[in-house]
C-alpha cells in the first residue's frame, strides 16, 4: 500500500457502512448513536445512506450492486473483525486527551480515534503509526535506573496522604519501602496523578475471543517514563523504561509490517 487513506466519519456512517458489509459489532464505535427504532432509525438510516452516496464513498450500480470505495471497505473489514487490537488512551498534563484504536489484518493496520463531535478519524496504512499513538512527551523522555515495588494497599494508603496534603509523610512512608531513595519522588509524584499517563493494551484474536497479551501504564515524571504494572499478588511494580522498548513490545504484538510511521 504506497498511500495512506484517511478519512473522518461520524459513528452513525461507519455503523451503517459495516452493516452494509454484515457486520453486527465494530470496535471503538458506540453502537448506542441509534437510539430510534422503527419507521424513525429506517428514515435516518436512508439519510445517512444518501450522504454517503452524495461523498461518493458508496453507490448503487443499476443491478443493485452495492459499491463500496475499496480502502474504506477495507478499513471497516479490518476495524470489525481484526486480528490484533491495540488500546490506547492518553492523559496527559499539557490537557491532551487521546483514545486510539489500532487494529491489524492480513498485514495492514488501521486506526481508529475519536476526535469528538460524535466523529471519528480512521486511517488505513501498512505499518503502525507510532508517532501517532504515542505522545512525543513519552518518546522523548531521557533514560534512567528504577525498579520499585508497593504493595497495592500500600499505594492506596500514600494516595490518600498526598490527596490530605501530606507529602512529607507520604514520601517517608515510600522510603521505607524503596531500594533506591532517587526513586520515593518519582513514585509520590506517579501516585500523586499530577503527571501524564498512557494505558496501553493489547489484544490478540483466540477464535472468536480476544485474548489480552500485553498491558501497561505509563506514566511520565520530570522528563522519565516508568511502567506500573500489578502482579497476581496485588504488587505494584515501578519499573523505568525507554522509549524504545515501548515501540518493541507494541510492533511485536501487532500483526502488521514492522515498519513506523
Amino acid at each position: 500500500m504506497k498511500d495512506n487513506f484517511q478519512i473522518k466519519l461520524s459513528a452513525k456512517e461507519i455503523l451503517v457502512i459495516a452493516a452494509m458489509l454484515g457486520f453486527e459489532s465494530i470496535f471503538g464505535i458506540d453502537d448506542s448513536a441509534f437510539l430510534t427504532s422503527g419507521t424513525e432509525m429506517k428514515g435516518q438510516i436512508k439519510q445517512i445512506v444518501q450522504r454517503l452516496e452524495r461523498k461518493k464513498l458508496i453507490r448503487y450500480d443499476l443491478d443493485g450492486t452495492l459499491y463500496i470505495v475499496p480502502t474504506l471497505r477495507k478499513s471497516i473489514e479490518c476495524i470489525c473483525s481484526a486480528e490484533t487490537v491495540g488500546f490506547f488512551s492518553t492523559n496527559l498534563k499539557s490537557g491532551k486527551r487521546t483514545t486510539i484504536y489500532v487494529l491489524g489484518k492480513d498485514s495492514v493496520v488501521t486506526t481508529l480515534e475519536h476526535i469528538g463531535g460524535g466523529k471519528y478519524s480512521i486511517c488505513l496504512s501498512n505499518a503502525v503509526p507510532l508517532t501517532r499513538i504515542i505522545p512525543i512527551e513519552i518518546l522523548n523522555t531521557q533514560p534512567f535506573s528504577m525498579s520499585e515495588i508497593l504493595l497495592f494497599e500500600e499505594a492506596q494508603f500514600v494516595q490518600r496522604q498526598i490527596e490530605s496534603f501530606d507529602n512529607a509523610e507520604a514520601e517517608k512512608r515510600i522510603q521505607k519501602y524503596a531500594r533506591d531513595t532517587n526513586s520515593v519522588k518519582a513514585i509520590s509524584q506517579a501516585l500523586s496523578r499530577n503527571c501524564g499517563y498512557m494505558s496501553l493494551h493489547i489484544y490478540c484474536k483466540n477464535k472468536n475471543l480476544y485474548d489480552e497479551v500485553f498491558s501497561r501504564l505509563l506514566v511520565t515524571v520530570d522528563n522519565h517514563t516508568m511502567s506500573l504494572l500489578m502482579d497476581e499478588n496485588d504488587v505494584l511494580h515501578f519499573d523505568a523504561i525507554c522509549s524504545d522498548d515501548i515501540i518493541k513490545h507494541i510492533i511485536s504484538y501487532l500483526s502488521v509490517e514492522r515498519g513506523t510511521q
